[in-house]
């Protein structure tokens, strides 16, 4: 990615530490790749799922409570629609 990004243009000056970041993550994400698929092929594609999300819960959990605390519903429910006119 960051070697297109280089060759479109896109990319000016030196590397920032977010690139680097990005690549650690790409790493990252293929490693994980091929250590799930090697799994579901001894648990079987649903137990890993299963497995995956219990394990990914609390970090989504946390995330979403932080997301939730900065957005408030709303308080008053939006107007009543006419049901002839719509």
């Amino acid at each position: 990615m960051l070697v297109f990004l280089g060759v479109g243009g896109a990319v000016r000056g030196a590397l920032a530490p977010s690139d680097l970041f990005l690549l650690v993550a790409v790493l990252l994400c293929g490693l994980g790749y091929a250590e799930v698929g090697a799994l579901a092929r001894e648990l079987g594609g649903a137990r890993t799922i299963c497995w995956a999300l219990r394990y990914a819960l609390p970090v989504t959990g946390a995330a979403t409570l932080v997301a939730a605390r900065d957005r408030t519903p709303a308080s008053t429910p939006p107007p009543a629609r006419d049901p002839v006119h719509g």
